[in-house]
């Protein structure tokens, strides 16, 4: 959504955050595609008034793949106003959050309502609904302006509607059911769930009937498949994660997309937000070697 800030004025980028001393926001966004985008849904008033707001803004390269991932593009997005204000207000939240205000699992409020979660990993990665904060931000005598490697998306439920809404974790549904765990999976903040799909329980064969009859074994078996706290793809590295299975923690190594155990989470399934946390798409069913011999 924004074009390089060259023609407003050079500086380098070397520090994370830069001082844009004399200049307002829309002064700093006035030859941009984002002004421009802010100009027609008639939101200009949030980029010139004293505020301050902070925006969280994606780059035009990345706002271009998204629409056209979505089969949109630029002047389609124009012509729909409701869709355009939507999308820009979420990327704006009233007040100054420099850096050093962000921290894990706040939740910052949209000027539209909507919720912002905001997770830290490391000492240097920071996340808004699991997009990556780019390490430039420009702060301007009434708001502060951060560049996204991404589009942000607002939750669409808890844990438990996302896997309901998904055609291909049908089978995950059931169990989940079967296993009197839909409440957990609603009720439980903040939570990862790493969520088998169809095609991976129909790699087990007849020992997916096995579980369904087996209540409490099920039950351990998705505990094994949900980490407490939010952890999107840019949290996942190589490491040891703590599930609500007590006895049992997974490995994560991310050399050839980001694998857990012997399975992989898929693509096209990750980062799926929740309000309680986050879904994540697996090709494989997770079972712990402690409970292998009772299947």
């Amino acid at each position: 959504m924004l074009k390089m800030f060259a023609s407003v004025m050079m500086m380098t980028i070397a520090a994370s955050v830069m001082r844009v001393e004399g200049f307002t926001l829309a002064e700093i966004l006035r030859s941009t595609t984002a002004y421009s985008l802010f100009q027609d849904a008639g939101l200009t008033d949030l980029l010139t008034e004293d505020g301050p707001v902070s925006l969280f803004l994606p780059t035009d390269t990345v706002l271009y793949g998204y629409l056209l991932r979505h089969g949109s593009s630029f002047s389609q997005l124009r012509q729909n106003k409701e869709e355009l204000r939507a999308l820009l207000q979420y990327h704006v939240v009233s007040g100054m959050y420099a850096p050093s205000d962000l921290y894990n699992e706040q939740k910052l409020q949209a000027v539209n309502g909507g919720t912002i979660r905001v997770n830290t990993y490391g000492t240097n990665r920071i996340t808004t609904q699991g997009v990556e904060l780019q390490l430039r931000n420009y702060t301007t005598s009434n708001g502060i302006v951060y560049f996204l490697d991404g589009v942000m998306e607002p939750a669409n439920g808890t844990v438990a509607d996302i896997i309901a809404s998904q055609s291909d974790l049908s089978t995950l549904l059931a169990a989940a059911k079967a296993a009197g765990l839909v409440d957990f999976l609603a009720d439980q903040n903040p939570i990862t769930v790493f969520a088998p799909t169809d095609a991976a329980f129909s790699a087990l064969g007849d020992t997916v009937q096995t579980l369904l009859s087996k209540p409490d074994l099920l039950a351990q078996i998705l505990y094994y498949h949900v980490v407490p706290g939010t952890l999107y793809k840019a949290g996942l590295h190589e490491s040891y994660l703590h599930t609500f299975r007590e006895a049992d923690r997974l490995h994560i190594t991310s050399h050839f997309g980001v694998a857990i155990e012997n399975g992989y989470i898929l693509p096209d399934g990750e980062d799926m937000s929740a309000v309680n946390g986050v879904v994540h798409k697996m090709d494989h069913v997770l079972i712990p070697n402690s409970l292998k011999s009772q299947i």
